[in-house]
């Protein structure tokens, strides 16, 4: 079944109130349901997919008319049963001025594909079931681009013994590349210097579209005018045709650059959709494989205002993995500032697989529980509070990288096994009220509480001035130079009574 309007370019075309309920869409050798632009109002209720060769729920709309994504979708208690390894639903837009928007996909369940989301606004993802098949080997839920307002909540999702070693989530931004030739041969590409325009065949840039970054390829120039690593911002001058701009303000005002040669192939403008105000609250990740080398269980990339709160977050494989959950920020693709990272009051199990005797400790470990990454950049109002970390080696570690963690990041209130805190180049943190159960190596008679790598020496504030303990460095780490130096700090273990850690 398709929903899709006759025209792609007229904004009085729509296709609007459909309900589809009741169904069954079996062996489907396309899509079962497709969804164009400009499709509203439509709900897709208690159907039963089974066998589908493409997609199950298809949000694939085409088209560059501003704001026509496919909106105000209600798709509610469906079930899909996939046998390959594929996409099972996307709720995406065509661009991030063409999001899809205001849709809700509730109390459904996906046995054996993927949820897939780029390009999406004030969406509600509630209460389903997603479990990976058995060539699935990507992340099992990925919203990526240009996503905002995104609400993630009470989802069990599910990678079993049968799918392939992958992720879970991946929270992620999305580049296009707009390339002078461009790599398709179908795609016409040019640069006109006597009008400043650029030809990139169906471009789908809306007027201030941007940030555009300039970049060259091997033994390519920009055109005259243009400077590598720069943003600009794009001027429509047709579905073909655009012209940049330097400021978004410039753009609207019509101020194109002027071009003064037509440079040498290639140059690149990329463009970025980033991830923003995304709350992932009471979900259960789980996972009964291994993870590929160097990935983590779930991870938010280049993603500001996110909320990972009240989760559950268990390792079933029975083995080390690398990382619970990675926050990062890639480096030379943004130039906005990332804040408002909180991961608070979760519980992280890497040690969830229990062996046949159930008075035996549970088996599996994560290295790290939570990590940040600033990247290069600078990162502010991180706040790491009220985790509890179960069969880690280590609770909390946050590396700069090059770039900062501005206005301290709280790190408290946090309990659990392994190291409470690992720095790798961080100025200033505020910690208080941390516990672990397993200490780390001993400087006298007091455990250490926290590792530090690299150059400088952070600056530890305690918030319970009353509650310090002397911290040290651990000569013995593997993460970089170090060097031994006492600081006062409120990292607090209290001596083990009866294998359990005590309040102190």
């Amino acid at each position: 079944m398709a929903i899709v309007p006759e025209s792609s370019n007229d904004p009085r075309d729509e296709v609007s109130d459909i309900t589809i309920s009741g169904c069954h869409f079996l062996a489907n050798r396309r899509s079962g349901v497709s969804n164009q632009r400009q499709a509203q109002r439509v709900s897709i209720l208690h159907n039963r997919f089974v066998g589908t060769n493409d997609q199950d729920i298809d949000f694939e709309p085409t088209g560059d008319l501003r704001d026509s994504g496919p909106s105000g979708y209600l798709i509610l208690g469906n079930t899909m049963v996939r046998t390959g390894g594929d996409v099972s639903v996307t709720l995406s837009g065509t661009t991030p001025e063409s999001q899809s928007r205001v849709n809700t996909f509730a109390y459904n369940q996906i046995r054996g594909g993927r949820l897939g989301v780029h390009d999406a606004q004030d969406l509600t993802i509630v209460g389903n079931y997603i479990e990976a098949g058995r060539k699935l080997s990507g992340a099992v839920v990925l919203l990526s681009g240009a996503i905002e307002r995104v609400l993630f909540a009470d989802n069990s999702v599910v990678r079993p013994r049968t799918a392939p070693a992958g992720t879970l989530l991946n929270v992620t931004s999305e580049s296009t590349d707009y390339a002078f030739p461009a790599g398709d041969p179908e795609v016409a590409t040019g640069i006109d210097v006597a009008t400043d325009t650029l030809l990139h065949e169906g471009h789908r840039l809306q007027m201030g579209a941007g940030p555009l970054r300039a970049s060259v390829g091997d033994g390519g120039a920009l055109p005259g005018g243009l400077q590598v690593d720069r943003d600009y911002w794009a001027i429509r001058v047709d579905k073909h045709n655009f012209r940049l701009a330097t400021t978004p303000e410039n753009a609207v005002n019509l101020q194109a650059v002027n071009l003064l040669s037509s440079g040498s192939p290639t140059f690149h403008l990329i463009r970025h959709g980033f991830p923003r105000t995304v709350n992932i609250s009471r979900n259960r990740f789980s996972t009964f494989r291994r993870l590929p080398v160097g990935e983590a269980l779930l991870t938010f990339t280049n993603a500001s205002t996110l909320s990972f709160r009240d989760n559950d977050v268990a390792s079933y494989a029975g083995v080390r993995l690398p990382i619970a959950v990675e926050f990062e920020v890639k480096a030379g693709v943004r130039k906005r500032p990332v804040s408002g990272w909180q991961v608070v009051g979760n519980r992280f199990r890497g040690n969830a697989n229990l062996p046949p005797d159930f008075d035996l400790p549970g088996i599996g470990t994560f290295t790290t529980g939570i990590s940040m990454s600033a990247g290069e950049e600078a990162v502010s109002e991180v706040r790491v509070v009220d985790n509890t970390l179960a069969g880690c080696a280590r609770q909390v570690r946050l590396q700069a990288d090059g770039g900062d963690f501005l206005r301290a990041a709280f790190v408290t209130g946090n309990i659990g096994d392994g190291i409470p805190l690992v720095l790798v180049g961080v100025e200033a943190v505020v910690v208080g009220g941390n516990l672990f159960s397993v200490p780390g190596p001993s400087v006298g008679a007091a455990p250490a509480g926290a590792r530090y790598c690299g150059p400088g020496k952070p600056t530890f504030v305690a918030p319970v001035a009353a509650c310090t303990r002397v911290l040290a460095w651990d000569p013995n780490s593997a993460c970089g130079s170090t060097s031994m130096a006492p600081i006062s700090g409120n990292i607090s273990p209290s001596p083990p009574k009866r294998a359990l850690p005590t309040h102190g």
